[in-house]
């Protein structure tokens, strides 16, 4: 099998090198250095070859390969034959198995470099794993390798290069074929780079980059990489010496990045009948997650509700208890006027007079223990008046009712101004009114700058829905969105760094308060959703004293926004 590039570079598969190593090539260049359409010749005379080719397409540039090869299969994007979808990716394996090439189309994903490392890596060990159970001959291009293995030393970012190592390495044994690119070398771990002993350097003005590569062009300076045109490159371990070439190949396919959008080109024959069953695969898992998702959903209602429940109960169970203070109350007071004795109506009068403070709670529990008094009062007034115990009126007790009706009276009036007073929450001016616009606004803005992707979409809706008193450890919350534990633990931590402020107490202790609390149990992080405590600071910190009903209003309003998102 052979690569015929330019009219003075040939790569051949039968070569003793690429016999003993197999065929791992780099290509170097920036934007507009001919990278991609180097690229797509290799893929294109791969599969005219009779190879199976997996792009890993991080900008949608190779769509345009199934306008003329029938067999490739576009997973992605506006021209999709199959969605993109984490929880599909036996679909795609399935595809793989059956002989077809693969177009990844990562374009969507690109905005969270961790997620698409995350998703690439999913792919890369279901091919991987058929590859190795069901060998076959096949060219897998990683388009801007130094975003699956960057230049840092995370325990995702070590396992992925460790992959691609193996598939490096290993792959020759397997019949695969390896072709990686980038236009940032500087920022790709020298791992996989240095498994490429074939490395095309095309232009590079970064001096960074152009660093990166010096030592792969000796005897000749890097400085030379700045005045390249496009389609030069110096090649690099195909010859004993760096060698210059054009790339003269023409394309048979149109560039994908250049041309406007199509619509899907329609299938025939076998190739449309097997794509039908795929896609009914797809359709099916879809279904199930769907269903699986309900499930839960019906789950975590049934928990709320009993939850809600629960805390029904409890409420009931405090108002209740505080009836029985009443009630204890009353009998006291009852117990101090039995009879009809004026002095002990008198002294029970006075000591009713001399409850706690005219707090809201005192104030109703006076006036029910003086309306139960007046009521009482009137009974032995009426048995007074009209039985035959004593005939007479006795002046001096309706005196004392007159007394108490007046101080009920007065009881109510000031009972309801309060109750008036409260239920008008105390106005913000508009200083304050404006900076609590500003906050909320903001706090709006960053939410929605994290939940960039549907999955942390999902996380930070769950989070919120999570009691504020409950604590979980991240492979529950993994579990309900659908991702790792390791990727669930590092946007806990992530949010708990965003949304953190300091507070310092009226002792003058300093603390912190975040949107995440976490505290370590046996070794092991838990976590609680903290977002009422965090909401509940913030806006007290830029106003003092302010009402509840304002943070309340506030709350609802982000819970109303995240949910929406």
């Amino acid at each position: 099998m052979k690569f015929r590039i330019s009219d003075n570079l040939c790569i051949d598969t039968e070569a003793e090198v690429v016999r003993k190593q197999g065929l791992r090539i780099a290509i170097i260049g920036e934007s507009g250095s001919g990278k991609s359409w180097t690229m797509a010749v290799f893929g294109e005379q791969a599969i005219q070859q009779g190879l199976q080719v997996v792009f890993f397409d991080v900008h949608g540039e190779y769509w345009s390969f199934r306008e003329i090869f029938e067999n490739v299969l576009v997973v992605g994007g506006e021209n999709a034959d199959l969605p993109l979808n984490p929880d599909i990716i036996p679909v795609y394996m399935e595809a793989y198995k059956q002989g077809f090439s693969l177009d990844f189309n990562f374009r969507e994903y690109l905005a969270d470099e961790y997620e698409y490392g995350m998703l690439v890596e999913k792919i890369l060990r279901a091919l991987w794993k058929v590859q190795v159970n069901n060998p076959r001959p096949a060219l897998w291009i990683l388009e801007e390798a130094h975003l699956i293995a960057p230049q840092e030393k995370s325990r995702d970012v070590m396992r992925r290069v460790g992959l691609i190592k193996a598939i490096a390495t290993g792959g020759r044994k397997f019949g695969i074929l390896l072709l990686m690119g980038t236009q940032r070398p500087a920022e790709l771990h020298k791992t996989p780079l240095s498994q490429c002993y074939i490395r095309f350097f095309g232009k590079l003005t970064e001096r960074l980059d152009r660093k990166a590569v010096e030592d792969y062009l000796k005897p000749l300076k890097s400085d030379l990489l700045k005045n390249l045109k496009t389609g030069q490159f110096y090649v690099y371990g195909w010859y004993d010496q760096p060698v210059l070439v054009k790339v003269t190949s023409k394309r048979v396919t149109r560039h994908g990045a250049e041309t406007p959008l199509i619509k899907p080109i329609k299938r025939v024959g076998r190739v449309k009948k097997n794509v039908e069953q795929l896609r009914k695969m797809v359709e099916k898992i879809l279904a199930r997650k769907r269903m699986e998702e309900e499930e839960r959903e019906k789950l975590r209602a049934e928990i709320r509700e009993l939850e809600k429940a629960l805390e029904n109960e409890r409420r009931e169970k405090e108002e209740l208890l505080k009836e029985l203070d009443k009630l204890k109350m009353e009998i006291d007071i009852l117990s101090r006027v039995k009879g009809v004795d004026k002095l002990t109506i008198e002294k029970a009068i006075m000591e009713v007079k001399q409850l706690s403070t005219p707090t809201d709670k005192s104030l109703l529990d006076k006036i029910r223990v003086l309306e139960e008094e007046n009521a009482r009062l009137r009974r032995e007034l009426e048995k007074l008046s009209t039985g035959h115990e004593v005939p007479v009126r006795d002046e001096t007790l309706l005196a004392k009712i007159r007394e108490l009706e007046e101080e009920n009276t007065r009881l109510k009036e000031e009972i309801e101004r309060l109750r008036q007073r409260r239920a008008v929450a105390p106005a913000l001016s508009p200083t304050d009114e404006k900076r609590i616009r500003e906050w909320v606004e903001n706090l709006k803005s960053r939410l929605r700058a994290f939940a960039n992707t549907p999955s942390r979409k999902k996380l930070l809706k769950f989070l919120i829905s999570i009691d504020e008193k409950r604590e979980f450890y991240p492979e529950w919350i993994s579990n309900e969105v659908g991702m790792s534990s390791g990727w669930a633990r590092n946007h806990l931590k992530q949010l708990g760094l965003m949304f953190r402020v300091g507070i310092v107490t009226l002792d003058g202790r300093k603390m912190t308060t975040s949107l995440v609390e976490s505290r370590t149990v046996k070794r092991r992080v838990v976590y609680r959703n903290n977002i009422k405590e965090y909401v509940r600071v913030c806006l007290n910190m830029m106003v003092l004293g302010l009402d509840q009903s304002v943070v309340e209003r506030v709350l609802n309003e982000i819970y109303s926004y995240v949910y929406s998102l």
